[in-house]
């Protein structure tokens, strides 16, 4: 699938920046520490992953890339911030993502009470306190082949901390249980990307 360049700056254009996201960041709590993601249940490490970085960090990406959504995760007690570029902003539901598709996931600590108990904002969503990790995923003509069996399509994955060090287990060779997820939990349908629809 192309999409010509008139198609993706406009469509792109009535999505915010990343950087506009509806929601107050409060001070984080510096007792609370920032866990890293784990590894999928039942994935035993080392499993098959590209061995370097051919994702990248996007530099700028608060500023140049759209707001696609925001969701809070009761599970783990996170609220995960997910942009696009404008090629992968401008794709319309049910549509697969063109080449040059980059995708960058926040996660973000939920604030909490002195009891663990999740705060909420006037609207009742999670008030995003600490930001933990970064993970961004491109999809280009060939990338994907180093996950073997676990290969959601033509995507790679890479996991940053806020400085843009590597996280230990999101690091090249180490990205396996971010195809893993992709594959099994969003699909070859939705091309392999959780969607907000």
């Amino acid at each position: 699938m192309t999409i010509s360049p008139s198609t993706s700056i406009s469509v792109a254009q009535t999505l915010p920046p990343c950087s506009a996201i509806p929601r107050l960041l409060q001070a984080p709590n510096p007792k609370a520490a920032a866990p890293l993601p784990p590894n999928l249940p039942g994935i035993s490490s080392p499993r098959p992953a590209p061995q370097i970085d051919r994702v990248g960090f996007p530099e700028n990406y608060q500023n140049e890339f759209k707001l696609i959504y925001v969701v809070d995760r009761p599970d783990n007690k996170q609220v995960r911030v997910i942009c696009g570029n404008d090629i992968a902003a401008a794709v319309k539901p049910g549509k697969t993502f063109p080449y040059g598709s980059v995708f960058v996931m926040e996660i973000y600590h939920a604030k909490q009470d002195a009891n663990g108990n999740i705060l909420k904002d006037e609207k009742g969503q999670y008030i995003r306190e600490a930001l933990t990790a970064i993970f961004v995923h491109r999809k280009e003509k060939g990338f994907g082949a180093d996950y073997l069996d676990d290969r959601s399509g033509e995507w790679e994955y890479i996991g940053y901390r806020p400085d843009k060090t590597y996280l230990p287990n999101a690091a090249p060779g180490k990205t396996n249980a971010c195809a893993s997820c992709h594959l099994r939990q969003a699909g070859k349908s939705e091309d392999y990307v959780f969607r907000k629809e």
